[in-house]
């Protein structure tokens, strides 16, 4: 039993919890060991206390003064902290003392033991937030618990506290910490934008570069990828570029350094901006020929990247075509000739250029036409004009006739023939169109119309048979007539028969068994819309005798002598035409390109007449005299 002045019994081995201490006793008397363990003491049992020893209620031995010592009981409110020391490569380290990354640390954290059974608790935290196992031993009345690693970046200024946890009272515990200094070369290097994300062009951007390094006293230099060649830009930890641009655009590198080593990071710096030299090429280069296949490229400088969409000017209008850098034109035509636009456009703008797809093709579609008409009077002009669809449209046009299988060319060069017609030119004329990819010919055949033409002839034998041909356009008529009457029914006596003769001619036979008396005068007659002719035949009576006819050598001699005054008058004409001035002499052209004006002339009637000189005895019944008119309105 244990007693306390003053206060009397406090703890009896016989109901050890009951008492004012409570705990439990280890001793053996009999070899003179009294220990005692109390749980609960605390401050307020302060003092000196004895032991008193009784055994089968006989035995009675008390331990106190002045015989025997008393023990004095001095309770603390707290445990006393723990000490914790620090040793790199086995050499103390003192406090605030610097050690370099890598080095090898003991963390020693000691405790005195108070009660050998119950040993306080010794545990590390550390303001890393990480578990922390320390390895515990115990020497005489210490108890020490070590912490060993290698030092990092990671624990400069970082609290190691070792923590004494009293197991009888574990609401009270003391500690004890000690902070780290390490040490080391530029860590977790960064690079920063101002504003963040992209840079429109023309604004200011600003770069910054930090970095976690012991010693803090860095040196930043910046630099810049040009053509892979890394040249430094400027030192400082901001980097400033106002009024950017797109050449402002790339990857800007940091280097951070201190004593102990450099370390370096990258940002892309992404100044954005409009679309901008956009312009656009024809593959393959040069001309387009019609059937081939073209691509139209697209090309922009622009951040970021464009959307290009493709349209068409048709009628002012601009209608979308395609999208995307290229627009492919598989066997093109005339119709995709034009102007072609491409606009590139992104989030901040717009912008166009064109191009002029020129699809070149051989002449098509030629034409020939006539002014004012195909239909023309013998004696007027006409021009004929020639046009063609064709690219390049500068053509070279040659002018040709045909007359069945002959072709006569005419002209070469202009779009226009001058022509003044006659009927033997009412044939077809061709035109054709060349360029340099090709030709196209066209043909126009002109309607030449013109008052009839006639040509007879008559024999005789049994009967008397008359052939007359008349040619005129349009198609004239014909018609015999006998002294004035129309011969138009056939009898026993008299025949007509007609044939035509292409589209401008007819023939007409007449036929008959009747003797034509002196005075009969039989004609042939032929008429269209724009004339008529005739030609007349007369029988002339015989002469009295077979002797010289005197009047027909007179008659011989005077038209002798009316051709020989002809050929005098056309050679007198000639030699004056010869030496006449330049600008007295006439020019017939075929081309009203150089022609300005040709007057135009009103046709005036043609008269023809024969003479026919027969033998002096003709045969009974023939015709001796013919005469032939024509006439036009």
């Amino acid at each position: 039993m244990w007693y306390k002045d003053g206060t009397g019994k406090v703890f009896d081995s016989s109901s050890p919890n009951t008492g004012l201490l409570k705990g439990e006793f280890f001793g053996t008397p009999t070899q003179k060991n009294c220990t005692t363990r109390f749980n609960n003491v605390n401050q307020n049992h302060n003092g000196s206390y004895y032991f008193r020893l009784e055994a089968n209620g006989v035995l009675r031995l008390n331990y106190r003064k002045p015989t025997y010592s008393q023990v004095q009981l001095a309770i603390l409110e707290y445990p006393p902290k723990p000490t914790v020391s620090v040793f790199k490569d086995q050499q103390e380290v003192i406090e605030m003392m610097e050690m370099m990354e890598g080095s090898s640390v003991s963390l020693r954290c000691s405790s005195k033991i108070f009660c050998p059974f119950l040993p306080p608790n010794l545990t590390w935290s550390s303001s890393l937030n990480e578990n922390i196992t320390g390895r515990q031993h115990q020497i005489q009345t210490e108890l020490i618990s070590e912490l060993n690693f290698t030092v990092s970046h990671r624990h400069h200024k970082v609290t190691f506290t070792c923590n004494a946890t009293n197991q009888l009272q574990q609401q009270i515990t003391t500690q004890e910490s000690r902070m780290l200094r390490v040490q080391y070369a530029p860590k977790n290097t960064s690079v920063s934008v101002n504003p963040a994300g992209f840079v429109l062009e023309g604004n200011s951007v600003t770069l910054s570069c930090s970095s976690d390094a012991n010693p803090p006293l860095l040196n930043y230099t910046w630099y810049r990828d040009t053509e892979g060649l890394l040249n430094p830009v400027q030192t400082g930890p901001n980097l400033t570029i106002n009024n950017t641009n797109s050449t402002h655009s790339g990857r800007y590198y940091c280097t951070a350094e201190n004593k102990h080593g450099t370390q370096n990071t990258s940002v892309l710096l992404d100044v954005q901006y409009v679309p901008k030299n956009i312009s656009v090429w024809i593959s393959p280069a040069g001309l387009v020929l019609e059937g081939g296949s073209v691509t139209l490229s697209c090309s922009s400088d622009a951040n970021p990247a464009v959307n290009y969409t493709w349209y068409r000017d048709t009628e002012g209008l601009l209608n979308p075509v395609q999208t995307g850098p290229n627009l492919t034109i598989n066997n093109t035509n005339s119709t995709y000739s034009g102007r072609y636009y491409c606009t590139a456009e992104n989030k901040h703008g717009t912008q166009n250029t064109s191009v002029l797809l020129d699809v070149q093709y051989a002449p098509k579609n030629t034409l020939v036409s006539a002014f004012p008409s195909s239909s023309v009077m013998e004696g007027n002009p006409v021009t004929l004009s020639c046009s063609s669809d064709a690219n390049p449209a500068e053509l070279n046009y040659t002018w040709y006739t045909e007359t069945g299988s002959q072709i006569q060319f005419l002209q070469t060069g202009y779009s226009n023939i001058y022509i003044v017609t006659n009927p033997t030119n009412g044939a077809w004329y061709g035109c054709k169109a060349q360029n340099q990819h090709g030709q196209y010919n066209a043909t126009i055949q002109l309607d030449v119309q013109f008052v009839p033409k006639i040509s007879s002839s008559c024999s005789r034998s049994s009967v008397i048979a008359c052939v007359c041909e008349a040619h005129g356009n349009p198609c004239p008529t014909l018609q015999w007539r006998l002294s004035g009457q129309v011969i138009s029914i056939n009898s026993t006596e008299t025949s007509i028969s007609e044939e035509m003769l292409g589209s401008t001619g007819v023939k007409s036979v007449l036929t008959t068994h009747h003797s034509l008396m002196d005075t009969d005068v039989l004609q042939c007659f032929s008429s269209n819309i724009y004339g008529s002719a005739s030609q007349m035949f007369q029988a002339v009576p015989p002469p009295p005798d077979t002797s010289f006819h005197y009047p027909s050598v007179l008659l011989g001699a005077a038209v002798g002598v009316l051709v020989m005054i002809i050929v005098c008058i056309v050679v007198v004409c000639c030699e004056r035409w010869a030496v006449a001035p330049d600008n007295d002499r006439r020019f017939v052209y075929t081309n009203k390109d150089i022609l300005p004006f040709i007057a135009q002339s009103t046709p005036e009637p043609l008269h023809y007449s024969s003479n026919v000189f027969t033998n002096t005895e003709p045969s009974s019944g023939e015709i001796r005299g013919i005469t032939s008119r024509t006439f036009s309105r």
